[in-house]
């Protein structure tokens, strides 16, 4: 199996993996968003956030991991189907209905959610999706977003906002059929 570097943007690394993509994903800590196709709308009860429904698309959730295993075990955690639900996010990742589609990854020691949400929530194809999504613990308004423009539009504004604001994000994509 091969890593294979497809293209450079300012400091953002793009990957295209052979075989299992997750083990190219490092256990350093870190923050991700994950890129998930929703291709049903589904009306779900969300833990304190109660029911809400949410349309077809492609979504954004920004999140970080920060304890052992790092950024691989907790991406692994969000494609696992089948998991004890834990976070706002675990709603949906468990879902059918739903794909992992990529991952931006940055490796860091410091807790940036915020600035991340606020970075996402500043690029033009992305719109705030539930409001306290994911940041009931944080003071951004949610950190799950829309994708409103195609979306290697919006994977591009993303990591050119993220490079921009001297952060080193990298691209892995998980399932590149959509």
């Amino acid at each position: 199996m091969q890593l294979k570097r497809l293209k450079y943007l300012h400091k953002a690394n793009f990957y295209r993996l052979d075989g299992d993509p997750l083990k190219y994903i490092p256990r350093d800590p870190g923050l991700y968003i994950v890129i998930l196709l929703l291709e049903l709308r589904i009306c779900i009860e969300i833990g304190i956030l109660g029911i809400v429904c949410i349309e077809p698309g492609i979504y954004g959730y920004v999140g970080s991991a920060r304890g052992g295993g790092g950024l691989r075990s907790r991406i692994a955690r969000h494609t696992a189907k089948d998991k004890k639900i834990r976070w706002h996010i675990d709603y949906l990742t468990s879902l059918r209905d739903i794909r992992t589609l990529s991952i931006i990854y940055i490796k860091s020691k410091e807790d940036l959610e915020d600035v991340i949400a606020n970075i996402v929530r500043s690029v033009d194809c992305w719109i705030p999706s539930i409001r306290d999504f994911g940041s009931t613990d944080k003071h951004s308004y949610t950190h799950l977003f829309r994708c409103i423009c195609p979306i290697n539009k919006c994977i591009w504004g993303l990591l050119k906002a993220l490079a921009e604001n001297k952060l080193e994000p990298s691209l892995v994509d998980i399932d590149i059929k959509a």
